[in-house]
């Protein structure tokens, strides 16, 4: 008889294994990590990277739309509160899309800001590092969380600070029904129980959850005494 351990893939956050699939099943095929809770899109579901990135450009997001830039309120005060004890921080949006708008409002409240996305803004100064790193609706599209979230931890100076808001899954038997997994760009799902292995990796001494689904790494780049 096969061994279906073996023929599941280990999870992509925690690396454990095995996992299940998700069922009921959604239009791609998923799985969950009953370890850490994470849901993934398999492997042959991932999106082809131009395609990704046409669907990136259909978003219209604009910082002339006050509706738009009111959803960054909450991580512009968790920045503020971050930079009461760390003067002049320097300041990492990562994963900002074709529009940085995060990073002009940041750069408004008179902050160093700078922008990274994969596909639109590649790049910045050799050797950076930074004191807070943002990343704000991002997360979703990590096909490899693991792997991401440990060059985030890179990027991040000692005892700096990572924010991240992203929806949390309200269990793997709820993604078929649950909007947020319609997008085809949308291929990691966590939830609160996630955030313990994320704070592992960026070793960070505190986790504040702000409100559903934003949270706080706080005096990250520590290691455990």
């Amino acid at each position: 008889m096969p061994n279906d351990s073996a023929q599941t893939p280990p999870c992509r956050l925690c690396e454990a294994a095995p996992t299940t699939k998700v069922m009921p099943a959604p239009a791609r095929p998923m799985w969950h990590c009953p370890y850490c809770d994470l849901v993934f899109v398999d492997e042959s579901a991932l999106p082809a990277r131009d395609r990704e990135r046409d669907r990136y450009l259909q978003h219209h997001n604009s910082i002339d739309d006050p509706g738009y830039v009111a959803t960054f309120d909450r991580i512009r005060e968790a920045v503020r509160d971050h930079a009461a004890a760390q003067p002049n921080p320097s300041i990492l949006d990562f994963g900002c899309g074709p529009t940085p708008v995060l990073v002009e409002l940041l750069k408004r409240d008179g902050f160093n800001a700078t922008d990274y996305d994969p596909f639109f803004a590649p790049s910045f100064v050799d050797g950076a590092s930074f004191d807070i790193i943002t990343c704000v609706e991002t997360a979703e599209h990590f096909a490899h969380p693991r792997a991401t979230f440990a060059r985030i931890a890179a990027l991040l100076r000692p005892r700096g600070t990572f924010i991240m808001q992203t929806q949390w899954h309200a269990g793997p038997a709820s993604i078929h029904h649950w909007w947020y997994a319609r997008d085809a760009t949308h291929v990691a799902f966590y939830s609160a129980e996630t955030l313990t292995i994320i704070a592992n990796l960026l070793e960070a001494e505190t986790l504040d959850v702000l409100s559903d689904g934003l949270c706080a790494f706080r005096h990250c780049r520590v290691s455990p005494t």
